[in-house]
């Protein structure tokens, strides 16, 4: 008998009689031939116990080829990797898991693929049932669970999430991952389309927040008021302590404060959290400092209003406070504004405002029942005292820019007021907090700075505001654009306080409907108006705003009018010229710099001789050849004066 012998039965299929053999082979006489013998005689048994559903027999055989190992000499490596195949092949579920991996890899349709993984998450949650799944298996199911949940996000509901997510932190997989990252992305999700029906904080209690949370986690994406993972979880975990009152701050989110603290320094977003843990531990005077500290910086955090309106006692300010709030807040769904709708309806029936009173209740009544939450008992008690027959107002949005005022005037109460002149209204491509073309206005000031305001802000008047002087309340941050905080209508004559400039008409574009103007400075500009507005050879006085744009220069010419000619001719310099000749009714003149020009013999208060010097009032005209493309400059006599006594000598 020996090996030979052991390896013709195998190769015919006589696995007992080879077993039987490789064991007497094996216990006359261990060395490498005989104990390499058994050992592939058993593996063959493996896999028949295997396909048989026979795991126990399996084992014991897996057991026996680990004693065969150290008689094996130099093929000992070969069965040692074996054996691990083998181990991992009788895991109960490892083959029907590898097959349900193999298939996600090489189905190429993508609906048969969503099809299989669901049935994959379905057999995971049957094993789960079951028993514990073998950790060793772990890895594979996380990422299962992990991609279904992912494909089927936005049509699972709370408890859905809830469980798959349960289903993952369960498993023993290597903390951190990006497994983990995924996760928690998820978990986000979750809260954000379920808000009070996910909590946040069992998610991140099983996910181990200390352990998870790596640097990439921090990372904050390139684009305007963008957060990272980590500070939305901090921002969403600080807001569930809010919503469900609880007392204290969970560790987690003071974990990740702490860290936010070192990592960010004294970051926006930081300080408006740190107000709100001072909210939750009701330290009420340090949260109210705060928060009017944050308010004045904050630009799309409509939520600080509301919160800062439960802190002050104020009746006014906190009914103008929850008004910014709904103004600001682009969801009508938040769950905040459930309980803000029914506190601000308090306030204005006990201003008397019933009918805007009214349409807040309705809208908090058609929301719950649309969350499908509970309708407050409160509601029923201020609804009763409206006074019957009140009609409810159409729409609050008009109603929440003018409530809101008074918070503005007192949360920016430090900031002296700027002048600021309508420059012109345009359309501005926003992204947040969603994509839409908004009109805006723009408005200049004396120094120059700009600032865009909605056409809604709270003073902005109706109509055509071009020309209009605001009094604005500006807040420059350092990497910030300049925003204005509140706009007041002001009676004060921009010209008096914006440099003003006067202008000749020299003629009209037609296709342009615009006049052509001259400045006293000989600079080219055209006011836009119909043929009848003006006519040439009036002076029009204008502020001139000019701003510099990829294409160029682009001018504005804000609240032109006829100006007393008088006045304007006095804004133009006094020119020394020679009469070269009188002819034809016209003279004929060059002034010192050698420009050639011409005026009616009319226009000199006495008459003129070739030689003579005069003073004269006037623009220099420069015009470009179309075909050669010289520039051709000319003089333009708009009046002739006195000499005075310092051009007469030489």
């Amino acid at each position: 008998m020996g090996f030979k012998e052991v390896m013709a039965f195998r190769q015919n299929g006589e696995i007992e009689k080879a077993l039987a053999m490789a064991l007497e082979d094996f216990n006359e006489k261990a060395d490498q031939w005989s104990a390499s013998a058994l050992f592939w005689v058993l593996r063959d048994l493996v896999s028949t116990h295997i396909e048989e559903g026979r795991t126990k027999e399996a084992k014991e055989c897996v057991d026996k080829m680990k004693e065969m190992i150290p008689h094996m000499g130099p093929t000992a490596s070969m069965g040692e990797e074996t054996l691990e195949r083998l181990e991992k092949e009788i895991i109960p579920h490892y083959n029907e898991l590898k097959k349900l991996t193999q298939g996600l890899k090489e189905e190429r349709n993508r609906y048969l693929r969503r099809e299989l993984l669901a049935q994959g998450y379905e057999q995971i949650r049957e094993w789960q049932k079951e028993g514990k799944v073998d950790p060793r298996l772990h890895e594979p199911i996380a990422d299962i669970v992990i991609r279904h949940i992912e494909q089927k996000k936005n049509l699972l509901t709370a408890e859905e999430y809830r469980e798959g997510l349960d289903l993952f932190t369960g498993l023993e997989y290597p903390r951190p991952s990006e497994l983990h990252n995924r996760a928690l992305q998820l978990a986000l999700e979750a809260k954000r389309m379920h808000r009070r029906a996910f909590s946040l904080l069992d998610f991140v209690q099983k996910w181990d927040v200390q352990a998870c949370m790596t640097d990439q986690l921090w990372q904050r994406p390139d684009y305007k008021h963008a957060t990272s993972p980590a500070e939305q979880t901090l921002h969403e975990l600080v807001l569930e302590d809010l919503d469900l009152q609880r007392d204290t701050v969970s560790p987690a989110a003071l974990y990740l404060l702490e860290e936010a603290g070192r990592r960010l320094g004294d970051d926006l977003g930081v300080e408006l959290t740190k107000a709100r843990v001072l909210h939750i531990e009701q330290k009420r005077e340090e949260a109210v400092e705060l928060y009017e500290q944050v308010l004045v910086k904050v630009t799309h955090e409509a939520r600080s209003w509301y919160e800062y309106a439960q802190l002050i006692e104020d009746k006014v300010l906190k009914r103008s406070a929850y008004a910014k709030a709904l103004k600001m807040e682009a969801d009508d769904y938040e769950d905040y504004l459930l309980d803000l709708r029914l506190h601000f309806a308090e306030l204005l029936i006990d201003e008397g405002k019933y009918s805007h009173a009214l349409r807040e209740l309705d809208i908090y009544a058609q929301l719950s029942g649309e969350k499908s939450r509970p309708v407050d008992p409160y509601y029923t008690e201020i609804t009763k005292k409206i006074p019957k027959k009140t009609e409810a107002e159409e729409s609050n949005k008009d109603f929440y820019y003018t409530a809101s005022r008074e918070i503005d005037e007192y949360i920016f109460r430090s900031i002296e007021s700027t002048p600021m002149v309508v420059m012109d209204v345009m359309a501005i491509k926003v992204r947040y907090p969603q994509k839409m073309i908004m009109p805006m206005i723009k408005l200049r000031a004396v120094d120059g700075r700009f600032s865009l305001v909605s056409t809604r802000e709270t003073g902005i008047l109706p109509g055509d505001n071009r020309g209009r002087l605001y009094r604005v309340k500006l807040v420059d941050l350092p990497g910030q654009p300049l925003r204005s905080a509140l706009v007041t209508p002001s009676d004060e004559d921009p010209k008096e306080l914006f440099p003003t400039e006067y202008g000749y008409i020299t003629g009209y574009h037609t296709e342009m409907r615009a006049f052509h103007v001259l400045t006293a400075h000989s600079r080219h500009h055209y006011l836009p108006g119909n043929p009848d507005d003006y006519s040439v050879g009036d002076f029009v006085n204008y502020i001139l705003f000019l701003e510099k744009t990829a294409d160029g220069i682009r001018e504005y010419l804000v609240l032109p009018e006829k100006a007393n000619p008088d006045k304007a001719l006095a804004k133009y310099p006094i020119v020394r010229a020679v009469v070269a000749q009188v002819y034809d009714d016209q003279v004929f003149v060059v002034t010192d710099d050698g420009h050639q020009g011409s005026f009616p013999v009319s226009m000199a208060p006495y008459e003129l001789t070739a030689g003579e010097l005069c003073a004269l009032r006037g623009f220099i005209f420069k015009k470009k050849d179309r075909e050669s493309g010289a520039v051709q400059e000319h003089f333009v006599t708009l009046s002739m004066e006195p000499l005075p006594p310092e051009l007469l000598q030489n």
